[in-house]
């Protein structure tokens, strides 16, 4: 099966650095509309909007999405097992 076949995020590097280690409490001004937004998007995915702000930060620093992150990760894992 393939959940038996599933490693943990710990064992695929390209996870594993997507996953925050520290977080550091800061004060930032956003446009109250920008925050707005981010609050109906955690709502409707069940998050909060200082996850998803963090995660959007995160996707543009490293310049790719995380559809990118896990397409190449699927493909890299492919690879392996052929």
């Amino acid at each position: 099966m393939l959940v038996k076949q599933a490693k943990p995020v710990s064992e695929i590097p390209a996870l594993k650095a997507l996953q925050a280690t520290e977080k550091e409490r800061i004060t930032i001004r956003i446009d109250k509309s920008i925050i707005a937004q981010f609050k109906v998007k955690a709502e409707t995915t069940g998050g909060n909007y200082q996850s998803l702000i963090n995660e959007v930060l995160k996707q543009y620093l490293l310049g790719e999405s995380l559809q990118d992150v896990v397409r190449r990760t699927i493909q890299q894992e492919l690879q392996i097992k052929q």
